[in-house]
């Protein structure tokens, strides 16, 4: 179950996905415990990051002074508030804090991200002989998202690898993009 802790019912006028939500406005660590997933916009009052940090569970802080999104690490996620609103009963489907940033189709989008990264470091980065996805950071997410069990962390790989890599996520991409265009049409 979900726990939105959020200062003002105004934002959640319109939301019509709030069944199986409890929504509090009060910052409670003992109340933490009994959910799986704690949503926190960060003007809630005694809001405190470092309780928050310390839980084993996936944890969303929401406001309109977070530029974008960010990940702490792998469960932890910082984002805007009008991202958050605009993607939340996605994200209550489906439980993966991508769908919080990329709405619907999250799983093409994500893909497409990480796959623009290791473009970006390829062409920014031409004599490289290694790489390494680190733990602890977006590309463990998304290797743990997609099952993508192949991709190692924390270890250094070779250029061909790599590319091997690359190849085998513009197939995936391709394969949703097919998928969603037919499941449209």
């Amino acid at each position: 179950m979900i726990l939105l802790v959020e200062d003002t019912q105004v934002r959640l006028n319109g939301i019509n996905c709030l069944k199986n939500i409890e929504i509090v406005d009060y910052f409670d660590k003992l109340k933490f415990k009994n959910y799986e997933i704690i949503c926190v916009h960060k003007s809630i009052k005694n809001f405190n990051e470092k309780i928050l940090m310390e839980l084993d569970k996936k944890v969303v802080i929401f406001s309109g002074g977070i530029e974008g999104y960010y990940f702490k690490n792998k469960n932890f996620l910082e984002i805007d508030v009008d991202i958050f609103y605009q993607n939340f009963c996605v994200f209550i489907e489906s439980k993966e804090l991508f769908s919080l940033i990329y709405g619907k189709n999250y799983k093409l989008k994500t893909l497409l991200e990480f796959y623009d990264r290791i473009s970006f470091f390829e062409k920014n980065n031409e004599e490289y002989l290694s790489f390494k996805f680190v733990k602890e950071t977006h590309y463990e997410k998304i290797i743990n998202v997609f099952n993508l069990e192949e991709i190692k962390l924390d270890l250094i790989i070779e250029k061909q690898e790599l590319i091997k890599y690359k190849k085998y996520i513009y197939h995936l991409i391709q394969k949703m993009a097919n998928e969603n265009f037919i499941s449209n049409s």
